[in-house]
């Protein structure tokens, strides 16, 4: 099978959380209360005595929750978010009691998503058309995400946020304002290669990627 240079993101790399203590603002719109499903699945994820009986999680603490590979759920400084987008499936689907139906009933305010390889982006479109969250990402990925979305989802209406200028060069560094009191740097590196990005190095190609032992994963994710 033939390995295509891809760009990733090291999304969210540097998380600084600047501050603490406190009971969470709400996130839900003033006068609105939140879908009890998403309480529920808030209290799930991040445990009951960290949200408050109106879904909002408190700021004193990061909280993350493994939804599969690199997927989870996370809590930042009060902002539900998630970390990829994709609940494994084939041989593996059930090994985290979860499906992308529920991760976008968390309501996340931000979906960020490192590169677009399916066990990290496949859910991406699903969720963001489900939750109404923005996606932050390359923008090659937001441009795959949002032809999927509409494909899919007949939903136009996906709002992106480029994690990186197109088409960066490896190492180009960004910083993101996305979140309320977090500082995010984003760092470009190439995944997946076959051969090593800088030419005067001497080691040749990188060993074979061992394939995985189920295919229709690939087949449903191409």
């Amino acid at each position: 099978m033939a390995v295509r240079p891809r760009t990733a993101l090291l999304a969210v790399a540097g998380l600084l959380l600047l501050t603490a203590g406190g009971a969470a603002a709400s996130v839900a719109p003033a006068g609105k209360a939140m879908d009890p499903r998403t309480v529920a699945l808030r209290e799930k994820f991040f445990g009951a005595d960290n949200v408050d009986a109106r879904g909002n999680v408190r700021r004193d603490k990061v909280i993350l929750s493994w939804a599969g590979v690199m997927t989870y759920a996370a809590a930042i400084n009060g902002n539900v978010v998630l970390l990829d987008a994709w609940v494994p499936r084939g041989e593996h689907a059930g090994y985290v009691p979860t499906d992308p139906g529920e991760l976008a009933m968390l309501k996340p305010s931000h979906v960020f998503i490192g590169h677009g390889h399916f066990d990290h982006a496949a859910d991406a479109a699903e969720i963001v058309s489900e939750s109404g969250a923005t996606l932050v990402s390359t923008p090659e990925e937001c441009d795959q995400v949002r032809a999927r979305a509409v494909r899919d989802f007949a939903d136009t209406t996906v709002a992106c946020l480029d994690a990186a200028p197109r088409a960066a060069a490896p190492g180009t560094r960004s910083t993101l304002r996305a979140l309320p009191g977090v500082a995010i740097e984003t760092v470009t590196v190439i995944h997946s290669g076959a051969q090593a990005p800088d030419p005067t190095d001497r080691g040749g190609l990188h060993a074979p990627l061992a394939p995985p032992s189920d295919f229709s994963v690939i087949a449903n994710h191409p």
